[in-house]
C-alpha cells in the first residue's frame, strides 16, 4: 500500500492551531501516511503513541534565516530519502508550500512524485509581495495535485496568485473529539472557579497578534456592568508579561486570570466552564488569521463566541448564529457584543448550541475529505 508523506515545519509536541490540525489529518488515516517533521523535546514520547509513523529531523533548524531555510530543505531531502527506503511513497504533502516546495519540485522531477500542498494564509501572503517569489510560488501551486485552503478566504489567497479554482480546496480544520459539551459546574469546581460568576475565556498563544489587549481595554467598562465577570486567558507567550501590567495598569488584575499553558484534559474544562469565547486576532502587515482553530474547539464545548474580523475567521464563527463578529480596531462594537452575550443567557444558550452544530458539521466535512485524499 503506497502512502504520502506530509513535509511540514509545524507539528506536535510544538503547540499550535497548524499543529494540531496537520496531525489530526493525518491520524484520521494514519495507515496511509509517513510525517516528516522537526526534532522537538518530549517528541519521542509523542512519536510513540501517534498512530502514523513520524521521521524527525536530526535537529531542530537554527541560526539565521537563511541559514534556517537551507536547513530545512535538507532535512526534508534527507527524510524523503529515508522515507523511500521503508515505504512506499507514492505522494507528498506539504505542509507549508515554502520551504517544502523546492523538495517537492525536485522530487516531482526526478521520480514522477505527484504534490499536495496546504495553505493557510501567511506563508502565501508573504513571499508573493517580491515578484520572483510570486512567479514560484504560482509555479509551485499551479504543478500540485491539489491545493488545500483552511478557510474560503485563504482560497482567495491562492486564486489571486492565478492558481485554477478547480485545483484549490478549502478544508476547514476541525475540533478533536476530545472537545465536547460538559457540566458546567463541575468544570469549575474542578478548576477552583467560583460557580456564580461569569467567564470570559481566550485561548491562544499569547503572542502581540492574538488581540487580548484589545479585551483587557473594555474590560474596566465590562466589570462595571457585571462586578461577578472573571476572564482567563490561557496560554503562555512573549506577550504575557505585558499583558499583565496591562490589565494591572487598568485596575482589573484581580479580576483576570493566567493559568498558562494547559493540557488537553485542562484546556477542555476551561470551555466547560466558561460562558463566552473570545479573540480578537490583530494581526500585522501581510498576517492574517487564516481560520483559528480555537474557535472550533470552543464551539464543539457548546460555547458562543466574540471575534474579530480576519482572514478566515468568518468560517470559524458564524456571524449571528454560533457567535457574534466585530471590527478588531472597534472597541465600543467588542464591548457590546461581550455584554449582549453576558447579558442574556438564553441568547448564549442558543449561539452556544448553534455552535456545536457548527463543530459537528466541520468534523463530518473532514472525516469525508480524509477519506477521499487518502484513499486517491
Amino acid at each position: 500500500m503506497r502512502r504520502r508523506l506530509l513535509l511540514t515545519l509545524a507539528f506536535p509536541p510544538q503547540r499550535g492551531g497548524m499543529q494540531r490540525h496537520l496531525a489530526q489529518w493525518v491520524a484520521l488515516a494514519a495507515d496511509r501516511y509517513v510525517v516528516s517533521a522537526p526534532a522537538w523535546p518530549e517528541a519521542r514520547r509523542w512519536d510513540a503513541a501517534y498512530p502514523a509513523p513520524v521521521i524527525r529531523w536530526r535537529r531542530g533548524p537554527r541560526g539565521r534565516w537563511g541559514w534556517r531555510r537551507v536547513q530545512q530543505v535538507a532535512e526534508a531531502r534527507r527524510t524523503l530519502l529515508a522515507a523511500r527506503q521503508i515505504f512506499p511513497i507514492g505522494a507528498l504533502e506539504l505542509g507549508q508550500a515554502w520551504p517544502f516546495g523546492w523538495v517537492a519540485l525536485w522530487a516531482h522531477r526526478r521520480w514522477g512524485l505527484p504534490y499536495d500542498v496546504w495553505t493557510f494564509g501567511d506563508e502565501i501572503l508573504k513571499p508573493v509581495r517580491f515578484p520572483g517569489l510570486r512567479g514560484l510560488t504560482r509555479h509551485l501551486l499551479r504543478q500540485a495535485r491539489r491545493v488545500y485552503a483552511i478557510s474560503r478566504f485563504t482560497a482567495r489567497v491562492v486564486g489571486r496568485v492565478g492558481v485554477p479554482e478547480e485545483r484549490v480546496h478549502v478544508v476547514h480544520p476541525w475540533p478533536a473529539a476530545l472537545f465536547r459539551p460538559g457540566d458546567r459546574r463541575a468544570a469549575r469546581r474542578a478548576l477552583g472557579l467560583e460557580e456564580d460568576s461569569l467567564l470570559l475565556l481566550t485561548v491562544a498563544r499569547l503572542e502581540p497578534r492574538k488581540g487580548v489587549d484589545r479585551v483587557l481595554q473594555v474590560f474596566p467598562e465590562l466589570l462595571r456592568a457585571f462586578p461577578r465577570l472573571r476572564y482567563a486567558v490561557v496560554g503562555e507567550g512573549r506577550a504575557r508579561s505585558r499583558w499583565r501590567a496591562l490589565s494591572a495598569r487598568l485596575g482589573v488584575d484581580s479580576h483576570v486570570l493566567w493559568p498558562g499553558a494547559q493540557s488537553d484534559e485542562e484546556l477542555l474544562l476551561w470551555y466547560q466552564a466558561a460562558d463566552v469565547f473570545v479573540l480578537i486576532p490583530t494581526p500585522g502587515p501581510h498576517e492574517v488569521e487564516g481560520f483559528g482553530l480555537v474557535f472550533a474547539e470552543a464551539a464543539a464545548c457548546a460555547l458562543p463566541a466574540v471575534a474579530g474580523d480576519n482572514g478566515g475567521v468568518s468560517d470559524a464563527v458564524l456571524h449571528g448564529k454560533s457567535g457574534l463578529i466585530v471590527p478588531p480596531e472597534d472597541p465600543v462594537a467588542l464591548g457590546e457584543a461581550l455584554s449582549a452575550l453576558l447579558a442574556d443567557g438564553d441568547l448564549r444558550r442558543e449561539m452556544g448550541r448553534n455552535a456545536l452544530e457548527h463543530a459537528t458539521r466541520l468534523r463530518r466535512a473532514a472525516h469525508r475529505w480524509v477519506q477521499e485524499v487518502a484513499h486517491a
